[in-house]
């Protein structure tokens, strides 16, 4: 027996975190239709991120393809450690930016899971009330973007 989720499957022996219960909440908050799909769209992307991180062979995780710049591993780290920074610095959630943690590939699955579940979390709660916000954010060389 599975849960089932846009495309992504999460069996029976995974404790449902955070980020996957948000997937449920989405269609309650009450934001703007557009803000749903967006927000809709990102669980379902990170949802199929951490599934094909536990499909990726070990012995493939660190390789490196010809004319490609990074592994998967690094791929995937720069994906999670992003996201945290990105929340930490631009959102300002109170958190410290990307956790510390081993690279070996059982860390970064749930460093790049903890991620998808600090965006849930922000963005879920109080109804959806971030999701109304603006945010901006000054550059080291001064832009400002909001």
């Amino acid at each position: 027996m599975s849960i089932r989720h846009g495309r992504s499957r999460w069996h029976k022996d995974q404790s449902l975190t955070a980020y996957q219960k948000a997937t449920h909440l989405a269609g309650e908050l009450t934001r703007h239709q557009i803000d749903k799909t967006v927000f809709d769209h990102f669980l379902n992307t990170r949802a199929d991120t951490v599934e094909l991180m536990h499909r990726v062979p070990r012995e493939l995780f660190d390789a490196i393809a010809e004319g490609v710049a990074m592994s998967l591993a690094a791929l995937f780290i720069y994906i999670a450690d992003g996201v945290h920074w990105w929340m930490a610095h631009v959102m300002e959630d109170g958190r410290t930016g990307p956790p510390s943690y081993s690279r070996d590939r059982d860390s970064i699955i749930a460093v790049l899971g903890a991620s998808g579940d600090r965006i849930s979390g922000f963005f879920s709660a109080d109804n959806g009330k971030a999701m109304a916000a603006t945010y901006s954010f000054s550059d080291p060389d001064g832009t400002v973007t909001t």
